[in-house]
């Protein structure tokens, strides 16, 4: 949970979350208690971090939002609902230095050519295999050269 909910210094009690990873869902639910008065104007009701499962393009989205006020009626969500999705670790930056370079193809051919590179980080694998080696290789040519983003 962020920390708007709790804002006011009432109680927050979240639900435990539930999680749906083949049809890539995830409910949760939180309620706050106590004598204080709600929060009111903007803060992060809730921050999720997940791990990229493929490099397919994706959106994510929110449906079934439900926001109630301290006198328990529901309140409309409207665009002021968002999101912003930050990668935890870029694809391809295998040493994780915020960008795909030559230094992430040398650690790239190293770990194929069997050299143990104990830093590299798997996150940043390119293909989901969770495994570093040609894929990887080829990817970060192409970040590199320009062919690809």
């Amino acid at each position: 949970m962020g920390d708007f909910p709790g804002s006011t210094g009432r109680t927050v009690q979240q639900s435990a979350p539930r999680i749906d990873n083949t049809a890539g869902k995830l409910t949760f639910g939180a309620v706050t208690f106590g004598d204080n008065p709600g929060p009111g104007g903007n803060g992060i009701l809730a921050s999720i971090t997940f791990a990229l499962q493929s490099l397919n393009i994706g959106k994510v989205s929110f449906a079934g939002v439900q926001i109630g006020d301290t006198a328990n009626a529901f309140l409309t969500p409207d665009e002021s609902i968002g999101s912003e999705v930050i990668p935890k670790y870029k694809i391809g930056d295998l040493n994780q230095d915020g960008h795909t370079n030559l230094a992430d193809l040398l650690i790239a051919l190293k770990v194929t050519a069997g050299m143990n590179e104990t830093w590299a980080s798997p996150d940043a694998d390119t293909d989901g295999d969770k495994k570093l080696g040609i894929q990887e290789v080829i990817y970060i040519l192409q970040v590199v050269s320009g062919i690809r983003d």
